[in-house]
This record gives structure tokens, sequence and C-alpha cells, in this order.
């Protein structure tokens, strides 16, 4: 059975994450426990610290234990760091006498606090991207892909398919993933650089000079000349994947996981 897509916000958060999830090997160190869903992945510039942004809040990760980052518990579906201390963040509130959902928000202090930018009770963005000054979100709610070159104060439409994840690369090249196993990569222009046969992944990102993958059992994958091929594999079900100059970064069912070797192998964050 095909994973399901990201657009309801309750698949997402329990169906990917929980269903089938599989052991660990015995010999490798066990994985800190996520205090709840795990929805996304990225490392701060200002310190290095990877943040952890979960259905309960912004959580860091450090000599193997979560601690949390501010007071608020927002479910935060979709999450990206664009710059030192400088977070974008979309999802629900956890204040439950907040509009819902919360629409574009940012933080300017590593997660301690945040602003709505844009889009209060209307856009739910399932996955964030920026490339330079412009920004990406795939809204749930409308079940678009959306761009903004004004800092996400405004949107216009890129892409009106059914997504569970995307990326941009350097280029401004967009690779996007589908509920039918699709992966479309097209340039700015909007044209289409693969071909239709390709195999289903469930989160991408781009790795600098092409593509990787963690498709739906949890097996890597890397774009080379127009050929998905396989690297190392995760225990667990798929729950985020980041791809970050000198380290790659997971989450599974069965916890968050680094590698420092393109994906070829991976070991507990501790």
């Amino acid at each position: 059975m095909p994973v399901k897509p990201r657009v309801l916000a309750t698949l997402v958060a329990s169906v990917l994450i929980v269903v089938g999830a599989c052991s660990a090997p015995e010999d490798d160190p066990a994985p800190p426990t996520p205090p709840s869903h795990v929805h996304g992945l990225g490392t701060n510039p200002a310190d290095g610290q990877l943040y952890v942004a979960t259905h309960n809040g912004l959580f860091t990760l450090a000599d193997g234990q979560f601690d949390k980052v501010g007071e608020a518990s927002h479910d935060l579906m979709g999450f990206a760091v664009v710059g030192d201390d400088h977070f974008l963040a979309s999802g629900h509130p956890g204040d439950l006498d907040a509009p819902n959902p919360m629409g574009l928000i940012e933080s300017r202090d590593a997660g301690r606090t945040w602003q709505t930018i844009s889009r209060e009770g209307v856009s739910d963005f399932h996955a964030i991207k920026t490339f330079g000054t412009t920004a990406y979100g795939y809204d749930s709610t409308s079940a678009r892909l959306e761009v903004s070159t004004d800092g996400g104060r405004s949107f216009s439409t890129f892409d009106d398919s059914t997504l569970i994840d995307f990326s941009v690369d350097d280029a401004g090249n967009v690779l996007t993933t589908t509920p039918d196993g699709v992966v479309r990569l097209r340039d700015p222009a909007g044209i289409d650089l693969l071909g239709p046969e390709n195999p289903f992944m469930t989160y991408v990102d781009a790795t600098g000079d092409g593509w990787a993958g963690l498709d739906d059992h949890s097996h890597i994958r890397i774009l080379e000349n127009g050929t998905w091929t396989r690297a190392g594999r995760l225990p667990g079900v798929p729950a985020a994947f980041t791809v970050e100059t000198d380290r790659w970064w997971a989450a599974t069912s069965e916890g968050v996981f680094e590698s420092d070797d393109e994906g070829k192998s991976w070991a507990p964050v501790q």
C-alpha cells in the first residue's frame, strides 16, 4: 500500500510515523526517544545546534536529551531554518484560543518566540523551503505549492498538484513527490527535467550537486545521471529528511539519525 499523502494532518502526524515501524538493529545504540511526532529537522548556523520540530513544539537534541525551546507547544507541521537564529514554521497553535491554522510564522531568536507573517487562520504549510529571498510552502489546506518573493507576506500558486514533499536547489529547480509515486523535477520556467519512471519517494532534499530522498521503506536514494540509486537504509517509518553541507539528518518512528557519508550509513543522534 502506498504511504498516504501529507494533505491530511492526522495522517502525517500518525500514519507515516507510527504505523509499520521496524526495530533498530540490536548492535546499534538506542536513539533518544522523541517527545512526540517529528515533522522537521534543521541545524542553526549560529551555534550548530540541531533543532527538531514536533507535534508538541520545538526541541534541541544534544547529549542524548531533548530540550524544549521556548514555552509554546505548537504542532509544527512545517519547519525551515533560514539563517542564524532565523526560522520559519507553520502548523497548529498550542493555544486553543488562537487562530488555526497558524499560517506562516517566524522566529528571529532561535525558536524561543514566534510572530505571524501571513495567512493566519488560512494556511497550514506542511513543507517550507527557501531559495535566496524566495520562500516556497506546500499548503495542505488548499493542496497547492505556493511561492513568495516578499519574505512570505504574499503568495502565488506554483503547482496545484497534491504533494507529499518538495525541495528547491541552488538553481531554483523544484523537485516534488506525489502520492502516486511520481517524482517531478522542474526548472524555474516550469519545464520538466525528469521522465515519468521514478521510485516512490516520501521526503526529498537538494544535496548541492544533485538530489537525495527517503522512500516509503526508509531507503536512502540518490539521483545520479537520471537514475535513483540506493544508498543506506534507516530503521522505522520515515518522518523527516534534511540534507546539509557536511551532514544528513533523518527522523523515523525509531528516532533521529545522522549520516556523515552522504546517506550510506546512519547513527542515532546522541
